[in-house]
């Protein structure tokens, strides 16, 4: 009877054992299941930021272009040259977040009044078109260069 019941409570030891050894392996299956689970969420999350600050990117390129251009069309709108004058104009300018002029420098392809039109042109454009974004106004135009021709 003593051999049975030794023999009974090793059995039941053993199985105990199993049970717990099976209750770990699930354990760890579920936690490394759970840790994969974060890792792709994680990944997909990073992806998604990625995204936007791509999509982010071009916006801001594309702002950048429009306003470029915009104040291409006013310099040019304001440029007063006489009739016989042709050319163009790399302008640099300096200006604050509101578009204020600050400083204007015309390097053209003509003589000393070609060049003092063109600087002309731009102070009189003064305010210059800049996007309503202020970060991105003090970022990309503060110190500009743009090219105009006539």
């Amino acid at each position: 009877a003593k051999e049975a019941a030794d023999r009974a409570e090793s059995e039941n030891k053993a199985k105990k054992a199993k049970d717990a050894a099976e209750k770990a392996k699930a354990e760890a299956t579920a936690a490394r299941a759970k840790a994969v689970a974060e890792a792709a969420k994680k990944a997909e999350i990073a992806k998604k930021a990625a995204a936007l600050l791509k999509a982010n990117a071009a916006n801001a390129a594309n702002e950048i272009a429009k306003y470029k251009a915009l104040i291409q069309q006013k310099v040019t709108r304001n440029w007063v040259l006489p009739s016989d004058k042709h050319g163009s104009c790399s302008i640099r300018v300096r200006m604050s977040a509101t578009g204020a002029v600050i400083y204007a420098s015309a390097s053209c392809t003509g003589d000393v009044i070609f060049n003092q039109s063109a600087e002309n042109a731009v102070r009189k454009s003064s305010p210059l078109p800049v996007p309503s974004d202020r970060a991105l106004a003090l970022k990309e135009f503060r110190s500009i260069t743009f090219n105009i021709h006539r």
